[in-house]
Formats: structure tokens, sequence, C-alpha cells
């Protein structure tokens, strides 16, 4: 406590009378009493006087304290001085500190279902039970409706029919296009090894015949030179005479088998002739192979349908019933949508922002979610690329909103379909910042500026620049530094060169 304020209660005491002087007023207006009434009010005299001292000793008790143990832990512990400082400067200037600085945007939104599944019937079938209602809880698993197993019966047996009768029908004009398939193809095979084996006969006559007609004319030669007399020429021509005759043989012999091999490849080609109409009907049979698959696959399909039906429709994830259209008793059509569900690990808040946070919002941005009093994590799932003159409410608001979709990092059971939520966007945050108060920045054609108590206590000008902004402090990059002492509540008599004589405020002690 200052001085005045001492000397201004000091001075209030002695204008105050004292506890005798109160004590005589009373006695005054007092009826006269008896000698034992005297005593007794006597002693309550005294017993008032030592409790005033009594009371006069515990409050200089509670200051001593204060001064000897309070005071110290406030300087040892570096409490908020500013605060102390301010009870000096009427709360008006504030101490450049270092602390961490975090920027977020705040809006507000609904909370959705970002993954939506409908779930439809594999078949035609009366439904015999609904296990669920809108907005229902259910598990991965959970059955959800259950048909009437004898109508699933039916459908199965009467798609087995119609496919055994479709694929007899088929195979009976299949058959024979089989069959000539495979005839075609063996002719042509061993046409093509009959070929192989009559060219090579061929050469080798050729060859052998090339032979022959050599030896000819060797004999020829022989033969004159004999007639002339050359008993060696003769002898030559009657060795190569017996020699031609072994080769004619072997000629005669690679003929009948040409002949024969001829006769084979001539049988062949004329399968193959008989058989290559078979390509007239190629589309029939490629027709009738498709048949029989889509018969299969309508059976294969109805076998699945029923097994699954069978089943009853089941969750295929821990989800929220968001619609139920299936009722007890009616007959669903394959296709058929009758639930539609959220799935429960997929869920976000969708939210708006005015556009001057274009700049600012993105998609995978980290962000915090407030919903009935819990806090989630999570982060922008999506932007549309659509503005919107309308917030959420569908409220006009004259300007254009970008629409976004957070995705919750791990919802849980407390969370609503439909209900209010508050998001923070986190923009950005530095550590060991230098920070101001917002109401310490002014602005001018200039830039952004602070007013500086220098040591004289004259009001300087500092151009400062900005980073993130919190929701009562501005980070300052430029301009300042720790410790440096600003004016926080400017007025308009506070200008650059002005002397800055703080106000004692005896209300800010007392906070």
């Amino acid at each position: 406590m200052s001085e005045v304020n001492i000397k201004e209660v000091e001075n209030k005491e002695k204008e105050q009378p004292g506890v005798n002087e109160q004590v005589g007023v009373v006695k005054k207006a007092e009826p006269r009493l008896g000698k034992k009434k005297r005593a007794r009010a006597k002693n309550g005299e005294k017993k008032k006087g030592a409790n005033g001292c009594l009371l006069l000793f515990i409050l200089a008790v509670i200051l001593i304290v204060c001064l000897v143990v309070v005071l110290p832990y406030v300087l040892t512990k570096n409490l908020d001085m500013n605060k102390l400082v301010g009870a000096l400067a009427g709360d008006s200037t504030y101490t450049v500190i270092k602390s961490d600085i975090k920027q977020e945007i705040v809006t507000t939104g609904s909370v959705v279902g970002v993954d939506e599944k409908a779930y439809t019937s594999p078949v035609t079938a009366k439904i015999a039970e609904v296990r669920v209602k809108q907005g229902q809880l259910v598990k991965k698993g959970d059955i959800l409706l259950v048909y009437d197993e004898s109508d699933l019966g039916d459908n199965l047996d009467k798609v087995k029919l119609r496919a055994r009768s479709e694929k007899a029908s088929n195979n009976s004009a299949y058959d024979n296009v089989r069959e000539a398939k495979e005839k075609l193809a063996s002719a042509k095979t061993k046409a093509k090894r009959l070929k192989a084996q009559v060219k090579t006969l061929k050469a080798d006559l050729e060859k052998m015949n090339d032979e022959l007609s050599d030896q000819q004319k060797k004999l020829e030669e022989y033969q004159t030179k004999a007639a002339a007399g050359d008993p060696k020429a003769k002898k030559k021509a009657e060795e190569l005479s017996e020699k031609m005759k072994k080769l004619n043989k072997k000629i005669a012999t690679k003929n009948e088998k040409y002949t024969e091999l001829q006769s084979d490849l001539a049988k062949e080609e004329g399968i193959i002739s008989a058989n290559e109409d078979v390509k007239i009907s190629n589309s029939s049979r490629v027709q009738i192979e498709v048949a029989n698959e889509m018969t299969d696959r309508d059976v294969e399909d109805a076998e699945k349908s029923y097994n699954e039906a069978k089943a009853g429709i089941v969750a295929e994830f821990d989800g929220i019933i968001s619609n139920v259209s299936a009722m007890v008793g009616s007959y669903a059509s394959e296709g058929q949508t009758l639930f539609t569900a959220i799935d429960s690990k997929k869920i976000g808040v969708r939210f708006t922002v005015s556009e001057d946070s274009l700049g600012v919002v993105n998609e995978g941005q980290k962000a915090r979610v407030v919903i009935g009093g819990n806090t989630y994590s999570g982060k922008v799932d999506s932007i549309s690329r659509i503005a919107s003159e309308s917030n959420l409410l569908g409220k006009d608001t004259g300007n254009g909103n970008i629409v976004g979709t957070l995705l919750l990092d791990d919802p849980d059971d407390n969370i609503y379909i439909g209900v209010s939520a508050k998001a923070y966007l986190f923009i950005g945050e530095a550590k060991d910042a230098l920070v101001i108060p917002y109401d310490a920045l002014c602005s001018d054609v200039d830039g952004d500026y602070v007013l500086e108590i220098d040591p004289q206590n004259i009001l300087q000008r500092k151009d400062v620049k900005l980073g993130l902004a919190s929701d009562d402090y501005y980070e300052v990059t430029e301009g300042l530094k720790e410790g440096d002492k600003i004016i926080k509540s400017i007025t308009k008599d506070m200008k650059p060169g002005a002397p800055f004589t703080p106000e004692i405020s005896t209300a800010n002690m007392k906070q």
C-alpha cells in the first residue's frame, strides 16, 4: 500500500469515535440498574475491550504474514507482475514478454456422417423381421433384417430349373458344332504332317531321278567306248547298268509311297473342306457358349443371394441407422434400398467460413471440435469449390461463405448426428514469441505501431510487424524486444513525444 493511502486510512480512524466513547453513549440511554446488574455490565465492558484488542492483534498478525510470506513468494515465483505495475500505472501499460501463441479460426457447424452406405435387397422376397429403427447404433455383424425363408427357397428352385432347360437346349446344337470343330482340327493337323512328308519324298525322288539321268549319260559313254574295243569301258558299262537297275527299283518304291501320301493328304483335305462350313456357324457357337455361361452365372448369383438372404441383412460396420424404408410383411424387390447407415468411425462436422479465410483453410489442416462439452481432434477432409451466400442455417449473410467438412480422428458414442458443434481450425503456432495485447496495437496509413515508454517516460512510436494472432494477443515479429514497456490502453491524448504520467489506482490495488 502506498504512503498516500496509509495516511488516508489513519485520518479516517481519527475521525471515528473510540470504543469507550460509543459505550458511554449507550450508557446514557440505559435505565438505572441494581448493584449486581451494574457489576455484570461493568464486566461486560471489560470483555468487549479485550475482544477489540484481540481483533487488532489478529489483523496485525495477518499483515505480518502477508509481508513476510506472500510477498516473497510472489517475487520468487515471478507471477504476473504486469498486474502489480498496472496498479500504479492505472493498468495502462504492458511489458513485452515471450510466450507461446496459437492462431485458430473459430466457426460453428453441425455433426454429419461423412461415409453413408445404402443396404439393398439381394433378392425379391417377403420381409419377416425388421430389427432396427432410425437413429439406432449398430455393431458390425448385427442382423438388421430377416427374410421369409420359404420364399427364398422357391426362388432358387425356379432359377435352377430354368437353367437346366436352357442348357439342355443349347448343348444339343453345341455338340454338333463341337464335333465338327474337332474333326476340322484333327484333319488340319494330319494334313500338315502329310504335306511335310510329301514334300520330303518329292525332293528325294527328284534327287534320285537326277542321279539316274547322270548315270544314263555315263552308261552311253561307256557303251560307245566298249563298241570301239575298250574292254574296261565294257566292264564299267555292265557295273553301271546293274547300279541303275537298283536305283530304278528304289525310285519305284518311293513313287508308291508318294502316291499313298498324296492319297492320304487328299482325304484329310476333303475332311477339311467338308468341315470348313462350320465357320459359318461360329457366331452360333459363341452365342451358345455365352448363353451357357450366363445360365451358370444366374444359378451362382441365385445361390449366393439365397445364402446372403438366409443370413439376413447384416451390418458391414459399426454405424448409425440414418433411414429405414423396409416394412415387415412387405415384399422387397431385388436391388431395393432397405436401410441407409452412417459409418460411426467416419463422423465429421460440416462448417462454414468466410471468403476471407480462403487462403488459410486447406484440406488436411488440423482442427479441434467441441461437441456437447467434449473435445475431439480432427482435420479438414474437404472444402466445397462453390461459395454460398447463406450459412448452414440458411440465413443470407450477404457475402460468400465456403462450406467445408471436418473428419474427426476418434469419434465415440457421445456424438449425435445433427447436433451443433464448435470448430477451431488450426492456422499456426509459435514458441517463445514476443506478444502484445490487442488494445496496444495502433494502425495508420504508415502501418501498424505501438507507443513505447522510453527511460525518460516519453512516448515513442515503434513500428511493428505482426505474425500470428490468438484470441487476445498478437505475435510481433519485428519492432520490439522482450522487456519493452508499451502503452496497453491508449487514449486520444497519448501522442508520440508526449510525457507519460501514470495515475495511481486504489481499485487496481484491491484487484
